[in-house]
């Protein structure tokens, strides 16, 4: 009888969240020497033996047992590499790690792969996804939802995206990886923006596959909401409408207004700043990675 296993992933994406983790699972998931599940964030290795969480209630698909997180591996061919992608690992990478020691003792490990964004950026991102998907139940503005953040976090009934600054602390969790895992490979969501073709050739080189280039590279999945926010009912109504029904001296206007890309309060960025440069600084020096583009912001 084959072990259930042996149907376990050859690696994982671990996140982090909002960094191109849904950009990458597609990519990889159009090679043929490659099998991902059709399901993105399975999240068994953090949620397996956790009972009940309100992860698992609202998205009640997702695996709790080792016969049904192998049954998305089964379709799987012999010659390809399985893989999947759940951000919340890196967020929960103590949980992760014991569950993947666990099942995988006395076996292969899997490698593991990290996406890394700008945690500002990374934040003000994760920030708009949850307000254009309605995930905090708070409805609060980014500013409101940090004072928060210590509350909300003793309180199990907050899914975890809403928790910004402790979700991206990404040092302690990225050191946690590099410590217990021979095969880690830190990548940056700058170089999936900017040059995805040699990114993919080396993530193709890290898994020991061929190098096949997707032909949606540079497509952009799971994307946040970058319009502004309305801020009167003339906007609202506009918006509603499709400008359809806008006087034509002032459809231009509205549309720039409309199309107007949000940006963070000033404010709110300073405070990130104060949080994050000397984590940025700290995590260049444990990656031996180059992040000045990140420190050049702050």
């Amino acid at each position: 009888m084959v072990e259930l296993t042996s149907y376990f992933p050859d690696f994982i994406i671990v996140g982090a969240a909002k960094s191109g983790t849904s950009s990458l699972h597609r990519y990889l998931s159009t090679h043929p020497d490659i099998y991902m599940p059709k399901l993105k964030e399975l999240n068994f290795m953090h949620t397996y033996g956790q009972g009940p969480l309100p992860i698992l209630e609202r998205f009640p698909e997702m695996p709790t047992n080792e016969m049904a997180y192998a049954g998305h591996f089964y379709e799987a061919k012999d010659h390809q590499q399985k893989g999947e992608a759940s951000p919340s690992y890196l967020i929960y990478y103590e949980r992760t790690i014991a569950t993947i020691k666990k099942f995988y003792k006395g076996k292969k490990e899997p490698k593991i792969i990290i996406i890394l964004r700008e945690p500002i950026d990374k934040i003000w991102s994760h920030f708009r996804f949850n307000r254009m998907h309605k995930l905090d139940p708070d409805c609060l503005s980014l500013e409101e939802a940090l004072e928060v953040e210590s509350k909300r976090l003793k309180d199990p009934s907050y899914l975890p995206d809403v928790h910004y600054i402790h979700n991206t602390k990404y040092l302690e969790q990225v050191k946690a990886y590099l410590d217990n895992f021979e095969e880690v490979k830190v990548v940056l969501f700058d170089d999936l923006n900017e040059h995805p073709v040699k990114l993919m050739t080396e993530i193709h080189a890290f898994l020991g596959v061929k190098d096949l280039i997707p032909e949606d590279l540079g497509k952009k999945y799971n994307k946040s909401n970058t319009k502004a926010v309305p801020t009167n009912k003339m906007i609202a109504w506009a918006m509603e409408a499709g400008l359809t029904r806008v006087p034509f001296p002032f459809k231009e206007q509205l549309k720039n207004k409309l199309l107007k890309k949000e940006t963070m309060d000033e404010s709110v960025r300073a405070k990130l700043v104060q949080i994050f440069k000397p984590e940025v600084e700290q995590l260049q020096e444990l990656l031996g990675q180059d992040l000045s583009s990140w420190l050049a912001n702050y």
